[in-house]
């Protein structure tokens, strides 16, 4: 059985289900089955903390690059009926500060993307990822503060 992190598995659930054979957790963790449990039934149960890492860093710079070109606006007036040829109101990202709050795998890839886009990379984390950016060459806000 395959599950995401919203979904749990109760000692019930698992009693229940009397043919399976093992539970992959598609998340950082396992907290959402109750182990317990599982160890008692004799289920194998895992995790895939990298699984959705890629996936979840794209995203972030696809909804960065539609904010920046005011995409969602351009496609409600279109299908409404309008098309604005101009490009009033979008910007490119390139030459633009991108701001990083946690610099784990997720904001790692952010990271990259956005120096590949060549926006400016702006981090703040917890001290270890903070010397871990600076590592990898990013920028690191002074402070808290500093980088809101």
């Amino acid at each position: 059985l395959g599950i995401r992190s919203r979904t749990h598995l109760t000692e019930d659930v698992l009693q229940a289900a009397d043919r399976l054979m093992v539970v992959g957790c598609f998340s950082d963790g396992t907290n959402q089955v109750d182990l317990d449990a599982a160890k008692r039934l004799g289920i194998p149960v895992f995790n895939a903390p990298y699984s959705n890492t890629r996936s979840v860093a794209e995203l972030t710079i696809a909804e960065v690059v539609m904010l920046m070109r005011r995409i969602f606006p351009r496609s409600v007036a279109a299908h409404a009926g309008g098309w604005d040829k101009s490009a009033n109101g979008s910007r490119e990202v390139r030459g633009k500060t991108l701001g990083i709050y946690g610099y784990g795998r997720i904001g790692a890839v952010v990271a990259g993307y956005g120096k590949a886009f060549g926006m400016n990379v702006l981090v703040w984390a917890r001290e270890a990822a903070l010397a871990k950016a600076r590592a990898d060459g990013y920028e690191t806000a002074a402070s808290k503060a500093d980088f809101f």
